[in-house]
């Protein structure tokens, strides 16, 4: 990981705490996630294996009539 990441990830922790402890602990759980997984997905230099299955299923689906198959 690069210090730039670190960083960031160090500061939106503090944040969701400051959030937990203040505000609500939903919120921040909510938050959390929605912020890291961003963060995650923008930081990827390549797309994850199960997204690119996700985007094949969703092509072959879009293409077959009758909706996917496995329903």
């Amino acid at each position: 990981m690069n210090d730039k990441r670190t960083l960031l990830i160090t500061l939106l922790s503090a944040l969701l705490v400051v959030l937990w402890i203040w505000v609500d602990a939903a919120l921040a759980v909510v938050t959390g996630i929605l912020s890291f997984g961003t963060l995650s997905m923008v930081s990827l230099r390549s797309k994850p294996q199960w997204i690119k299955a996700v985007w094949t299923w969703f092509k072959d689906a879009a293409l077959d009539k009758s909706g996917p198959s496995s329903f």
